[in-house]
């Protein structure tokens, strides 16, 4: 499996046939059983979001490098002033002065604001093997652009996001599951929830075997054909209840992208409500974080 993460976009042709060759049979981040290696998730199968209409979506970018559309690595949501939820993959090994946060725009290459990043919080029980706990929250130096996203409970999770529920997925990252091709414009794909059970059981009987836990939640179709891919890592998996939206995951890892049955998994955000809070509850209410107003 890979992570859904890296920075794929300037490397020399023979690192992009190689990791063309990697990125047909694992993406995002790997379970423990599986090799590790980097990789760079994008969106497959899906379609650019109409400008404006995810104001939520961030990117994160290497500080040292000025061009967006270059240095963007993974993907995050606004969840307060200051915060951007994440994927603790996406942060490993770096430092503050490493990262900065790109707000207020679809477009890599048109508008937006980089902010730099003070914090970097990742909690105790994420596990690198497995990619278990993979979520973090980042502390923006100055208050980012756009709209925070609301953070599903396990309420809404029943409600809004059971197995079959529409869901849908944004970033940057790779669209060919088989090889190059990284998008300027955020796009986006809708893919439904897959049961908890259902997705063990298939990682289970790969070979080796991935795990998959009650700290995750699986998104895509059977068929595959849809998914989110290198790049897209630490992007918001979301629900819509017809009047807001609520983020119930965050992108994480995958074995290959809209491969059949090898859903997409992602870390599971109603389990770490509390965590979360903790980082933002400096500048946000609980009130604020949960329905998405800690901007307002």
């Amino acid at each position: 499996m890979i992570d859904r993460e890296g920075d794929m976009k300037t490397f020399h042709g023979w690192v992009l046939a190689l990791l063309a060759i990697l990125i047909a049979t694992d993406a995002r981040a790997q379970p423990a059983a599986a090799v590790m290696r980097d990789a760079d998730p994008k969106i497959v199968g899906g379609w650019p979001s109409k400008p404006g209409s995810r104001p939520f979506q961030v990117a994160l970018v290497h500080a040292g490098k000025p061009n967006n559309f270059d240095a963007q690595f993974c993907g995050g949501s606004v969840i307060g002033r200051n915060a951007v939820l994440t994927a603790a993959h996406c942060v490993q090994g770096k430092t503050a002065a490493d990262i900065e946060i790109l707000s207020g725009t679809d477009h890599l290459k048109i508008g937006g604001k980089r902010t730099g990043v003070v914090k970097i919080a990742v909690p105790e029980r994420y596990d690198k093997a497995t990619q278990d706990g993979d979520i973090a929250v980042i502390t923006t130096k100055d208050p980012l652009l756009g709209r925070a996203l609301a953070l599903a409970t396990e309420a809404d999770e029943l409600e809004h996001a059971p197995p079959g529920a529409a869901a849908t997925v944004t970033g940057w990252g790779n669209t060919a599951p088989a090889g190059q091709n990284f998008p300027e414009m955020l796009l986006e794909v809708i893919v439904p929830i897959v049961s908890l059970d259902t997705c063990h059981q298939r990682y289970a009987g790969l070979k080796p075997p991935a795990t998959v836990t009650p700290l995750m939640i699986c998104a895509g179709y059977k068929r595959g054909g849809k998914d989110s891919c290198q790049g897209d890592s630490g992007g918001p998996l979301f629900v819509s209840t017809g009047k807001s939206f609520f983020q119930v995951g965050v992108v994480s890892w995958g074995i290959g992208c809209a491969a059949p049955e090898n859903y997409g998994v992602y870390a599971r955000v109603s389990r770490f409500r509390d965590w979360i809070y903790a980082q933002v509850g400096e500048r946000c209410t609980k009130e604020e974080i949960d329905t998405g107003s800690c901007l307002q």
